[in-house]
């Protein structure tokens, strides 16, 4: 009897055993893939933020928000925001300057204008 008892005890923990490794497997894939769509996030963040000319405290603090909600920041982005970030980081690249949006610029329907260099 203490046998029987012994073979059910062992192959219970060697189950329980067994999910604990297929979780940690599992919550490392997790994490991984949620570690790399908050970097992804706050690359695009950081670069568009740089091309429209926003100060280096505001990038800073836009990135860190973009890496903490990385899923929504891409949806977000791709949404809203990267058809202006284009634009700007093609201005960016091409002239070294950066834009800013016009005071208008919703309601007129107008693109980015460049930043005044003093």
């Amino acid at each position: 009897m203490d046998l029987l008892a012994l073979t059910t005890i062992a192959s219970r923990y060697s189950e329980k055993e067994e999910k604990k490794k297929k979780r940690t497997v599992g919550s490392i894939i997790s994490s991984v893939i949620s570690f790399m769509i908050g970097i992804g996030a706050a690359y695009l963040s950081w670069s568009c933020n740089t091309a429209q000319g926003v100060s280096l405290p505001m990038r800073i603090l836009y990135a860190i928000l973009a890496y903490i909600f990385g899923f929504f920041y891409m949806i977000y982005y791709f949404f809203f925001r990267a058809g202006d970030c284009k634009q700007a980081k093609n201005y960016y690249r091409s002239t070294g300057q950066t834009m800013i949006p016009s005071n208008n610029y919703r309601s007129t329907g107008q693109t980015m204008i460049p930043s005044k260099t003093y």
